[in-house]
């Protein structure tokens, strides 16, 4: 988990704001446009959950 949060700070300016049992929450700057698709598969692949129970698809979660 430490080396996501450090990877998405270092690539989008991430910064944690949230953390409880089960949530991590970030801030950010906006995302570039080219970037935005990118960054949903690498939260894809570090938490399915937010696709597979809310946003159904990658694609939604990257718009």
């Amino acid at each position: 988990m430490l080396r996501i949060i450090k990877y998405w700070y270092e690539k989008y300016g991430a910064v944690p704001a949230v953390m409880s049992v089960e949530e991590l929450e970030f801030t950010a700057p906006p995302v570039p446009k080219e970037a935005e698709f990118t960054l949903a598969c690498e939260h894809f692949a570090f938490c399915t959950d937010n696709v597979l129970q809310n946003t159904e698809t990658i694609g939604r979660l990257a718009d």
